[in-house]
């Protein structure tokens, strides 16, 4: 049987500076690797990324990073940790424009990074692992979820997403 761990690095009871890891058996899948911004506490500090030790001392292991979405709490560490940690970026067009652009921002070179374009509703095979993607209702288009598949069932990951509780119907296209 497999062995599946979560591990949450970021993003958990906090706000921005998401990054999970799903960890099968050898392989880790990141999830979003993003960064918080101080506050006026922290004079000097440019941005908070988590604390990624345990992925140096596992960087032989992590088969690929997947951004949800375009937000810099999802990608903004990303830079510098792909830096010690490379794998391959599975991301959106419209996400990858961001994270180039965040590049482009804080001066690095967006063409150092092994950036897979896909669609929200792909599926991703890494090795014999499927992974597939689906699409979420975030306020960020081409926001997806990600799907793990395991021997125990599949590990299923959904970042921000919205909640309509007062739905408006002036949003459906009525073609009667």
């Amino acid at each position: 049987m497999e062995k599946v761990r979560i591990i949450t690095l970021g993003g958990l009871d906090e706000t921005y500076k998401n990054m999970t890891l799903i960890e099968v058996n050898n392989e880790i899948y990141v999830i979003e690797c993003g960064i918080k911004f101080p506050d006026k506490t922290k004079p000097g500090v440019d941005y908070i990324a988590p604390r990624y030790d345990y992925l140096l001392e596992n960087k032989d292991r992590v088969r690929g990073y997947f951004l949800t979405h375009g937000h810099d709490s999802i990608l903004g560490a990303l830079p510098y940790i792909y830096q010690k940690v490379p794998a391959p970026i599975y991301c959106t067009k419209t996400t990858q424009l961001f994270f180039v652009g965040f590049c482009v921002h804080n001066h690095i070179d967006p063409a150092l990074y092994n950036i897979i374009v896909v669609e929200p509703s792909d599926d991703v095979v890494i090795g014999n692992r499927k992974i597939s993607l689906f699409g979420t209702a975030c306020n960020f288009t081409e926001s997806f979820g990600v799907s793990i598949s395991t021997e125990q069932g599949n590990v299923v990951y959904i970042s921000n997403f919205v909640v309509h509780n007062d739905y408006d119907k002036g949003f459906i296209h009525d073609t009667a």
